[in-house]
Order: C-alpha cells, then structure tokens, then sequence
C-alpha cells in the first residue's frame, strides 16, 4: 500500500521543499505502520535544524549578540547532545561574556566528543589563559600543534603562555614561528616581549 505524509506542523526545513518538490510517499505494510523512512527523514531533519540552529548562533556571534547566539546553540544542543561544534561555539561565545568557567565547560565538552580538532583546544588554551593557568594553556597549544603543526596561532599563543611562565627563550622561538606561519601579529610580540 501507498500512502501519502502529511507532514503537518513538524518543522521542515525550506531546503528539503526546494530539493524535494515532488510528492513524498512512502510504503505502508498491512497495519499501516510506517517503514523506517520516516525515522531517517527525521534523523535527516534534526540534523539540518541543529545545523541551522548553529550557523544561526554563528551569524549572531559575528554581530555580538552572544546571548541570543548562546540561546541558538542551545537549542542546537537540544537537538544533538553530542554535536561538539555546538558547544564549542557556545563556549567561545562565553569566553567573549567573560563567562571563563562556562566558556571551559563547553569546551571541555566539545573536547570530549571530538579530541581530533586543533581549534577546540587552542580555544580552550586561551580560556586557562584567561584564568592565569598558564601551564595548562601552554599544553592545549602543544596539543593543537600535535594535531595541526602549522597553527600559526597556537604557536603565537604558547609563546606568550611561555613567556608568562618566565620561559622566555623557548616563548620567543614560538613567536618566531608563528611569524613564520604567517601570523602576522607574532612580530608585533617578538618586539614587546623578546626584544
């Protein structure tokens, strides 16, 4: 048996519309019971609506509207507890309320469900620098480095962290090579920090 879905108040994507201007049908078996189409249609949905819920959260970011932006993760969160872009970036948009301690939960978080992604911990990095935990800070920039040798920014960043732990040779050679890497800011470091 053929049957058609009414999809009625779910909140469908416009996108799925726009790609799927064809009637949608699916099998019914003698029951009536949907086959596990509908399942991965929704699946399909969540997925696009925590996407969209967190680039939304991202554009907000961008204006400076953390609070509607950290409102925005949320509820990409609420959709997908393990989607680890969501609380990285709620977590950087508490680092930028000065909200240190909620900035390192989420981005322990984040940590948590994706160890592979040098940005999450040269971000988290920046919050225990934050916090004056300098040695914490210089290992989570070691750690983005392990993952991605060419971090200009990780390099520039556990060159300062260094050079505030009174390791001023081994910070300047740091600032050295994110200048290299092309951090451009690197140089401006090296002449007020190793000069």
């Amino acid at each position: 048996m053929i049957g058609k879905i009414d999809f009625g108040d779910q909140p469908i994507i416009a996108d799925i519309y726009h790609h799927r201007k064809s009637t949608w049908t699916i099998h019914l078996d003698s029951n009536g019971t949907v086959f596990n189409f509908v399942k991965t249609f929704k699946v399909k949905v969540d997925a696009l609506r925590k996407s969209d819920y967190n680039n939304r959260g991202l554009a907000k970011s961008y204006l400076e509207a953390y609070q509607e932006a950290i409102a925005d993760y949320n509820e990409a969160i609420q959709i997908d507890s393990k989607f680890e872009d969501a609380y990285f970036n709620r977590g950087s948009a508490k680092y930028d309320l000065h909200d240190d301690r909620g900035a390192l939960a989420d981005i322990n978080k984040a940590i948590e469900l994706n160890q592979h992604k040098s940005d999450f911990y040269v971000c988290r990095g920046c919050v225990k620098y934050a916090l004056k935990d300098y040695k914490g800070a210089t290992i989570d920039y070691s750690k983005a480095i392990a993952l991605d040798p060419d971090n200009a920014m990780a390099y520039n960043h556990r060159g300062i962290a260094r050079i505030m732990m009174g390791l001023k040779d081994s910070g300047c050679m740091d600032l050295s090579k994110a200048g290299e890497l092309g951090y451009k800011n690197a140089y401006e470091e090296i002449k007020q920090y190793c000069e």
